[in-house]
């Protein structure tokens, strides 16, 4: 979408053959017959045990133009129709359209997946259901065998939407079997599925992420001297085994043997002492260190 085709023929150096057209047309051949494997790989990693979860926002011109243009029309209360969304001109789209070569292929790829994986998700706000309003890349993660560590998935999604809407469709096609799920994710409840018919086949587990839980402390450890001295270093020593665990192999044995052993007693230590903050010093909810320590409570 982004790639910056021209720089790519000149790297490659044969203007003749490996022009800017010439490499869109060879990556998109690729791509469309990756597709289906794409889309079974993800039907794979829907049966996964545990998986992870995050987003990351993604820059595309042609959407944050769009999403500008879109503001301009609302704030100055312009005439007529806005100018349609990118994703919005490509539903107006047909196989028949002249412009487009298809080949012998008679579904476009970018309608392939808009369609199995959707593209513009909904969210919902306090305010009522709005659009997206962020481009983002989703990651997905974990094994199809919980025993293989071979099985082991990594699925790429871009759109807008977030880790809750891509859950949504990988989840259609879990295994009825495969009730009990554990998502390791941010606490946001974009992360989350929605779907009613993929709530009722999971029962869901949800696991925080310690370095998130650790950042919101780290921004604020100015504001409280008991921050750096005595939370701050358990949490250092907790990451620090995880450290210990990777360059020592990791394996079963390794890691159940290092978390039950060492990381269980660091992480009661590190609980009561954000407890015992709480109560002595008597950080408000209302302040970034009284929500760190209650968001550390809450998913402990």
């Amino acid at each position: 979408f982004l790639v910056p085709m021209h720089r790519v023929s000149r790297l490659l150096g044969n203007a003749s053959l490996f022009h800017r057209s010439n490499i869109a047309r060879y990556l998109g051949f690729a791509a469309s017959k990756m597709l289906p494997v794409y889309l079974q790989i993800a039907k794979q990693l829907s049966n996964a045990h545990y998986l992870w979860g995050d987003a990351t926002p993604t820059r595309v011109n042609e959407v944050n133009r769009a999403f500008e243009n879109r503001k301009d029309w609302e704030k100055e209360k312009l005439c007529g129709p806005p100018e349609p969304l990118p994703w919005e001109k490509l539903d107006a789209l047909t196989t028949e359209d002249p412009a487009e070569d298809l080949g012998p292929q008679k579904v476009p790829l970018w309608k392939q997946l808009q369609n199995e994986l959707g593209y513009a998700f909904e969210k919902k706000s306090k305010t009522g259901t709005t659009g997206k309003t962020r481009h983002q890349t989703i990651v997905v993660h974990g094994r199809a065998d919980p025993q293989n560590p071979n099985s082991h998935i990594v699925f790429y999604r871009s759109c807008l939407g977030d880790v809750g809407n891509v859950l949504d469709y990988l989840l259609q096609f879990r295994s009825t079997k495969n009730k009990e799920l554990v998502l390791q994710c941010d606490h946001s409840s974009a992360n989350l599925p929605t779907n009613p018919d993929v709530l009722k086949r999971i029962n869901l587990t949800v696991a925080g992420c310690f370095a998130h839980a650790r950042r919101m402390f780290k921004k604020n450890e100015a504001q409280d001297p008991l921050v750096g001295e005595d939370i701050l270093p358990m949490m250092f020593m907790v990451m620090n085994l995880e450290s210990k665990i990777r360059e020592s192999g990791k394996n079963k044995q390794n890691t159940l043997s290092v978390r039950q052993s060492w990381s269980a007693r660091y992480m009661e230590t590190l609980y009561f002492a954000v407890k015992l903050a709480l109560q002595d010093k008597n950080w408000s909810d209302q302040t970034p260190l009284g929500k760190a320590a209650r968001h550390f409570i809450k998913h402990f």
